[in-house]
């Protein structure tokens, strides 16, 4: 394409073809391949130039030479996935979604600019699609993850999962951008040890992070502002920076958080830091999502008790003392020793890991001193997070614990679908809901059965008893 002044000049296998740029929405009409430009001539029909124009005589070399290469670029960009080696398109996949799929699933070996721009713009839309409510949107993006599940990839058994998780205000996005520059520039620089194979070290190419965000109890939105912390990060070329609302979801994840990271792994993102919204001690729904747990603390966030409590320590697998740094440096070593003198009170009984081999490698979560502000023990940070990937792999409990997430995810997904359902047939029983809603007010029914009766109204469950609340007096 070349700009001239006020048009557009296409060629196509057609001939030449002038775009008026459009005035109201400030911009040149775009079009993803020649064959919808073709499509979209039919409808609305352009001024075209011939090739014998004399007009088109001094641009010809240049319009083949800057249009027809990027064209050419383009379509061997897209026929170096095999279509015989993906499997076959779904009968009810809709065109787009299966163009996702295949952009997704293209191969890495070519790693140019032009494919990590078609991946990244395919899997920023394939994420908008599962996390959409839309019914259509929503059987379109169970189509979209069977047919990644049953394709050919060789980044599932290599990928790798860490979650990060603390209190607000505990320097998460800081210290998830200092570690994501640590893995992509430093780390290729620096030689592997002697003792420990090449094979079990973890050495990601390409990095997504996937940032929770809280969404407002009032309004619904999200500022989803996380990204605004990670600035060099999110422009880094092999790194892929999400965030995405919570929408109510407890436990400080959001509902489609699993389906996210399986599309990152998908495109080829062999490590996956989850960044949750700030939680407290009882919000634990990170290690379903997660192979390894970080827990973030402040310093001077509690005495020995904190450490003795249970709920997200007692899951954690590796605990860092953030801000180590300037006046609170002093106050982060006494934290430090606050966590480590209370973590020896459970021992063997560290519950963040079920394999007895594991826990006799990994007894209980390391507890380390780090600066997201200067870089001071980010290193350290990454040589466990190796150190907790080799006992796992090892033992084979990886597997069993991404197993064990699966059912999970199963049950949470069927929860919030019955959910859906319900509040869907709301309508449908519109005057059962509003007599039990007033039998309420009136003090008739107790909100627990005033619930149980009216499950059964709005689902059905073969007991014929009355859902009025004055049959049971």
């Amino acid at each position: 394409m070349l700009p001239t002044a006020r048009t557009l000049i296409v060629k196509s296998n057609s001939g030449f073809y002038i775009l008026p740029f459009c005035r109201h929405r400030r911009r040149f009409p775009s079009y993803s391949s020649l064959t919808s430009l073709e499509k979209n001539i039919k409808k609305c029909p352009i001024p075209k130039l011939h090739q014998n124009d004399n007009r088109m005589a001094p641009l010809l070399s240049m319009m083949q030479s800057r249009f027809m290469s990027d064209v050419s670029s383009s379509q061997q960009q897209q026929q170096q996935q095999p279509i015989s080696s993906l499997p076959p398109k779904p009968k009810e996949m809709a065109d787009t979604t299966y163009q996702l799929a295949i952009d997704i699933l293209s191969p890495n070996n070519a790693n140019t600019k032009q494919n990590r721009l078609i991946k990244r713009r395919a899997l920023a839309r394939a994420i908008t699609l599962v996390e959409s409510k839309s019914t259509q949107h929503q059987h379109q993006s169970e189509l979209l993850l069977s047919y990644i599940l049953h394709a050919p990839s060789s980044s599932s058994s290599t990928s790798f999962r860490v979650g990060i998780a603390g209190p607000p205000g505990a320097g998460k996005s800081t210290l998830v951008e200092t570690l994501g520059l640590y893995i992509l520039n430093d780390l290729p620089q620096q030689q592997p040890k002697d003792n420990v194979p090449q094979k079990d070290v973890l050495q990601p190419n390409q990095l997504a992070v996937v940032c929770i965000d809280p969404t407002s109890s009032v309004t619904g939105g999200s500022i989803l502002g996380d990204k605004t912390r990670m600035m060099e990060l999110s422009r880094h070329e092999r790194a892929y920076v999400r965030p995405s609302p919570s929408k109510g979801a407890l436990g400080g994840l959001s509902s489609y958080t699993n389906d996210v990271t399986t599309l990152c792994h998908a495109a080829g993102y062999d490590l996956a830091i989850i960044e949750t919204v700030g939680i407290g001690q009882s919000e634990i729904d990170i290690i379903q999502c997660v192979d390894l747990f970080i827990l973030v603390v402040s310093p001077g966030g509690g005495d020995e008790l904190q450490g003795v409590k249970k709920g997200v320590v007692e899951v954690a697998d590796l605990i860092v003392v953030n801000k180590a740094d300037g006046g609170l440096l002093d106050d982060a070593r006494r934290t430090k020793a606050d966590y480590t003198a209370a973590l020896r009170f459970w021992g063997s009984g560290y519950g963040g890991n079920q394999n007895k081999k594991t826990r006799e490698e990994w007894n209980v979560p390391p507890v380390l001193l780090v600066s997201a502000k200067t870089g001071e023990g980010i290193s350290q940070v990454w040589s466990e997070i190796n150190r907790y990937r080799m006992i796992m792999t090892k033992n084979d409990e990886l597997s069993h614990k991404r197993k064990k997430q699966a059912r999970y995810w199963m049950w949470k997904y069927a929860k919030d679908m019955i959910l859906e359902k319900i509040m869907a047939s709301k309508k449908d029983h519109g005057k059962a809901t509003a007599d039990m809603e007033k039998a309420l007010d009136f003090g008739h029914v107790h909100p627990r059965v005033a619930a149980s009766l009216l499950l059964k109204d709005l689902i059905g469950s073969g007991d014929n008893e009355s859902s009025s609340p004055n049959s049971r007096k």
